[in-house]
This record gives C-alpha cells, sequence and structure tokens, in this order.
C-alpha cells in the first residue's frame, strides 16, 4: 500500500501500532469498552484524548514515547475531519498545542574508547572488526551500512594524499518512503580507509563473485551483510565481553582513528 505522503514502511508501522495501542485502551475500557470502536473515534471528546494520555504517563511511559503516541493520534484524527475520510468528524478534539509534557532533549549516546575495544576484540573475523571500525568512526546507521558500494570506496583514492579525511557520499536512511533515500556526506580518516582497502584485498572478498556494483562489506559467507547481520553482529559481541545494554540502532558513534588501525591491534 502506498502511502500518501511517502512515508517509510517503518513510519507506517509506527503509526498503525499507535493507533493499535489506542483503541485496545478504548476496548480495555470499564466505561468505552461496550460501545463499538468506530462509534467511540468519531465522537470521543477532547477530555476523553487527554484522559487516554494521562493514563500513559502514570504508567510511567517516556514523554517521548507519549508524545510520538500522541502525534500519530493527532493526525489521524485531523484526516477523520476531512473529505477521504467522509468528514465522520467535525473537528479532530485537538487545540492548537499538544496535550503531552514536551521530551527534554538527550544527549546522544555513544560507547567509549574502551567499550569499542572491548567489542571488536569480541569479534572473530577482521572483516567484522573492519565494518565495526567504519560505523565507530563515520557514525553510519545499520541500514545505511549495506548501501556502501565498493565504488564509493574506491573513488576516494581520487584525493591527494594531504587530505588526512575523506567525504563519503552515504545513502542515508531518513529519505521518505520505501524507495527514497537522503544522500549525505560523512568523513572517513586515512586509517580507516586504508583498512577497508586492506579488506577489499583479502582472498575473501576479491574472490566472492557478485555483480559489477558490489557492496564495500560482506558477511563471513562473502553475501551481502544485511542490517539484521550487523544488528546481531554487534549483540553477540556485546554479549560476549558482557557490555552492559547499549542500542546501537540508535546510538551515536564518537569518532577516533587511531588505536584500532591495525588488525594486529584489534586481537588478530
Amino acid at each position: 500500500m502506498e502511502s500518501p505522503r511517502n512515508y517509510s514502511p517503518k513510519t507506517i508501522e509506527l503509526y498503525g501500532n499507535n493507533l493499535k495501542y489506542f483503541c485496545e485502551y478504548l476496548r480495555n475500557s470499564e466505561l468505552l469498552g461496550q460501545i463499538p470502536i468506530d462509534v467511540i473515534l468519531t465522537s470521543i471528546s477532547t477530555l476523553g484524548l487527554e484522559k487516554y494520555f494521562k493514563s500513559l504517563q502514570n504508567n510511567d511511559l517516556a514523554d517521548s514515547t507519549v508524545r510520538n503516541r500522541e502525534a500519530s493520534l493527532r493526525e489521524f484524527f485531523v484526516w477523520l475531519t476531512t473529505a477521504k475520510a467522509s468528514k465522520v468528524r467535525t473537528e479532530s478534539g485537538w487545540p492548537r498545542r499538544y496535550m503531552t509534557r514536551k521530551p527534554r532533549r538527550k544527549m546522544p549516546r555513544f560507547i567509549t574508547k574502551k567499550q569499542f575495544i572491548q567489542l571488536a576484540g569480541a569479534l572473530n573475523h577482521e572483516s567484522q572488526r573492519c565494518v565495526l571500525h567504519f560505523m565507530y568512526e563515520t557514525g553510519l546507521r545499520v541500514s545505511e551500512v549495506p548501501r556502501v558500494m565498493k565504488n564509493d570506496i574506491d573513488l576516494l583514492q581520487g584525493f591527494d594524499e594531504s587530505f588526512e579525511y575523506l567525504p563519503l557520499l552515504i545513502r542515508g536512511s531518513k529519505g521518505s518512503g520505501k524507495a527514497h533515500v537522503k544522500e549525505r556526506y560523512a568523513l572517513i580518516s586515512r586509517a580507516v580507509f586504508a583498512r577497508v582497502q586492506r579488506y577489499h584485498s583479502t582472498a575473501l572478498y576479491r574472490f566472492s563473485g557478485g555483480n559489477a556494483i558490489k557492496p564495500a562489506f560482506l558477511n563471513t559467507q562473502r553475501r551481502d551483510l544485511t542490517a539484521k547481520a550487523i544488528q546481531k553482529m554487534i549483540s553477540d559481541a556485546r554479549g560476549a565481553c558482557r557490555l552492559s545494554s547499549w542500542n546501537h540502532q540508535s546510538s551515536s558513534l564518537t569518532s577516533w582513528y587511531s588505536a584500532v588501525d591495525t588488525p594486529r591491534r584489534m586481537g588478530e
């Protein structure tokens, strides 16, 4: 199904889940549980909506989660007032402002140099350590790494050797819609660039076959590396070295360029 605003599939799923949570709340309500959901959606008042968000806050959900659910419902209730929804509501029920508390912005989470060395040391293959080092330096999301092609790395050879940091094209995951990406540039140091080149010169990589446009990173079975495989790789490494919980999908990865350059220092 195409999204009218060209939202990504993950955004559509998130909005759908937020609406589902609201419907479950209505269904479990002692006061409203016997009324059909469709009827409630067309008639619930601002006071009824505020009561729902208050219940979320009382359940100790994070302010950011509550605000996210309100944003989804707000857009849905506005849509119910449009011709596409047959104008089943005369007004959305929302005032001009949000009903929930504004979330406080948090500092990005990151892993320390010591934690990174522990993670890298828990990996068994240089190809895995190379990916981890690449992500740590460039700050790429796991979903963006499979979009980096060998040709993108090769193009960096055209820069003068006086450049200590090189601009690498990234096909980002923040574009709208399934088929859209938002391009940007990330800096990669000469040290990490050289490490990726060494990985590309290995027999494991060179004899993997594939198309002319080849991913910059492959898994240990010489197949295309996926976002799920990267997540599992990091999760397994974290478990092996007993690091405390760290969300590698959303964490900000700080740059660190020197201490893990050579494979020998990475545990080989």
